[in-house]
């Protein structure tokens, strides 16, 4: 189940705005997790991290434009203080291609911020490995923190508009990158 409203949500990064987005999501977890923890989630500030996802975005993106490079990708890791990471890289193939071995090659590495209230929150009541009794609730947890980020990486791409450039993320252990942003978007 939880993988089926994983590609849901990758969907519906390109057909909500961040802040349905994250609605969307709360709701779910909401449902599936409580009120309290939706509650609790909601209620982190994320003003800080999303500056900082906007300050290292916008580093990400002269490097990107120093060394002539097509994309950048956003990973984060959920399992160690929801740190982050910009990747540069020289190469880009779009979603159809099917291929994202070209992330791989990267020509910088650029620290993004953590995010510790996620992280625990996420080691509290989420999970996407969870057994069949707790999977609606630890995933809906898990939908809803990932929601918030990628909404947080959205807002910080609409503040560092990266023309030009591919934009993806995804957590570690990820099987496929998300393209938040296409070289040919415009805001």
């Amino acid at each position: 189940m939880i993988y089926d409203l994983l590609d849901e949500l990758k969907n519906d990064l390109h057909e909500l705005e961040p802040d349905a987005l994250e609605a969307k999501y709360h709701g779910m977890a909401e449902d599936e997790a409580g009120e309290k923890i939706a509650k609790q989630i909601a209620d982190i500030s994320v003003s800080d991290y999303q500056s900082d996802l906007c300050d290292a975005l916008s580093q990400a993106m002269e490097a990107a434009d120093d060394e002539g490079c097509e994309a950048i990708v956003f990973e984060y890791d959920m399992d160690a203080d929801w740190a982050g990471w910009f990747y540069v890289c020289g190469d880009y193939a779009h979603e159809a291609v099917a291929d994202d071995d070209w992330a791989d090659e990267h020509e910088e590495e650029l620290e993004g911020p953590v995010m510790k209230a996620f992280a625990k929150v996420h080691a509290k009541h989420g999970g996407l490995d969870a057994d069949e009794e707790d999977e609606s609730s630890r995933g809906a947890v898990t939908l809803y923190l990932i929601a918030r980020t990628l909404a947080c990486v959205s807002r910080a791409a609409e503040q560092a508009r990266p023309e030009g450039l591919a934009l993806c993320a995804c957590f570690t252990g990820q099987d496929a990158l998300w393209r938040l942003r296409e070289p040919h978007d415009e805001d």
